[in-house]
């Protein structure tokens, strides 16, 4: 991209995603049944939800996310 910005700029899907459906998605492209193991989080402060605002990568560099976690993951592993 050509852009002149010097920054931080958040980038994402815009869909948030929980620990099980990451879990779900990385078995079914991986052909695994990995069973997560849940552990108690350490972090006292810790946010359990979180999505990216990617507005400022967009209005700043036309930033869209072209792929999905799903189609990512496909995309990843074909380099594996």
């Amino acid at each position: 991209m050509n852009s002149n910005y010097h920054g931080i700029l958040n980038v994402g899907t815009g869909k948030a995603y929980s620990f099980n459906e990451v879990i779900e998605i990385l078995n079914k492209n991986m052909g695994r049944s990995i069973n997560p193991q849940y552990v108690e989080n350490p972090i006292k402060n810790y946010v359990p939800h979180t999505l990216s605002d990617t507005a400022k990568a967009e209005k700043i560099l036309g930033f869209r996310s072209k792929y999905g976690l799903d189609d990512g993951v496909k995309e990843l592993l074909k380099f594996y």
